[in-house]
């Protein structure tokens, strides 16, 4: 038996978690992108693949370090330039109101990497996580 206690598993808050509240939030797949209107902001926002991928990884219960791994499978990207992708795309999400609780998690203890740092570590690649946002117009 070895000295080492068994991974804690983290609480509710722990982990990036997507707000996915159905009366505050409409999310469509556009091919690999994705579309998001926040009903409460009035804004959509543009989420490139990459970001999109971010964002539905976020579930509460999955770590930055496991959404990376992830995004890692299915990219031409290193575990390195992976997890940079990540940090980015977790920052902007949760700079845009995208994330429940983003100032709480514990994965927010790193700070993200600028965009400069980041296309750096890709090695100008196009996998820069990328969020545009929109206002919506007031109804007439």
């Amino acid at each position: 038996m070895s000295g080492e206690s068994p991974p804690v598993r983290p609480d509710k808050n722990a982990w990036p978690k997507a707000r996915r509240n159905a009366s505050e939030i409409i999310f469509q797949e556009v091919g690999d992108e994705a579309v998001v209107y926040d009903v409460r902001r009035q804004r959509f926002y543009a989420l490139n693949t990459t970001a999109a991928s971010v964002w539905r990884l976020c579930d509460g219960m999955t770590s930055p370090r496991d959404i990376a791994l992830r995004i890692g499978q299915v990219s031409a990207l290193s575990d390195e330039q992976a997890q940079a992708a990540v940090d980015f795309g977790l920052d902007r999400l949760a700079r845009s109101g995208l994330l429940e609780s983003p100032e709480t998690g514990a994965w927010r203890a790193a700070p993200s990497p600028r965009r400069r740092e980041l296309l750096k570590a890709l090695g100008g690649m196009i996998s820069l996580p990328v969020i545009s946002s929109l206002l919506a117009p007031p109804a007439a």
